[in-house]
């Protein structure tokens, strides 16, 4: 008995080392990454939670206002182990979404995501390049132009028919409307990017 509860310590002490061995690297990277960047002022962190503990009550936008207040509109929330930009004046947002959109316009690329959009080479998450301007430019002459979406008119047309017909021919039943909204939609793209629907609403 005293062997397995010795074993048990021992684990959970290599548990916490191994965490703690962790968790100092993570730290050390972090800190050579950020190393000469000027980032905004920002409430403490803990190790692990960052700084949630400072939003914890049952109101926590109060809590940020009161950080706002005190270390003014632009300000560094780690939460957990993610650095958070927090605006809180119309200036302050300005100066982001209009004045240096350009910074800010790239999503960060999670591993899924990148294994997925062969290297964040799609439309929703290719950083901010000429790459990317070329894709939304393909996107508004060819796939969203007017001519485009008048030209799938017939589409949209039937499928809101068959909609219609589904709905009727089901009562006095319940019909579960957003599911057939679902499929109608599917149908509609499915249709205009390789000519078929994949799924009729008839099978319901």
């Amino acid at each position: 008995m005293a062997g397995i509860v010795d074993t048990a310590a021992f684990c959970t002490l290599l548990c916490l080392l191994l965490t703690l061995v962790v968790f100092k690297l993570k730290t050390a990277t972090s800190s050579r990454h950020n190393a000469g960047v000027n980032l905004p002022p920002g409430p403490w962190a803990l190790p692990v939670i960052g700084s949630i503990h400072c939003l914890l009550g049952s109101l926590p936008h109060h809590a940020m206002r009161e950080l706002s207040r005190r270390y003014g509109p632009v300000m560094l929330l780690r939460l957990g182990h993610v650095q958070t930009l927090v605006l809180s004046s119309p200036e302050a947002a300005r100066e982001v979404m209009k004045t240096h959109d350009a910074a800010f316009a790239t999503r960060a690329v999670t591993p899924t995501a990148s294994i997925l959009t062969y290297g964040a080479r799609d439309i929703v998450f290719a950083p901010f390049s000429k790459h990317l301007r070329e894709l939304r430019k393909l996107c508004t002459l060819e796939l969203l132009s007017p001519r485009r979406v008048r030209s799938f008119r017939h589409v949209r047309d039937e499928e809101a028919a068959r909609l219609a017909r589904s709905v009727a021919a089901a009562a006095p039943a319940v019909v579960n409307v957003s599911e057939l909204v679902k499929i109608m939609a599917n149908n509609i793209i499915m249709t205009a990017i390789i000519g078929d629907t994949g799924m009729s609403i008839s099978r319901l």
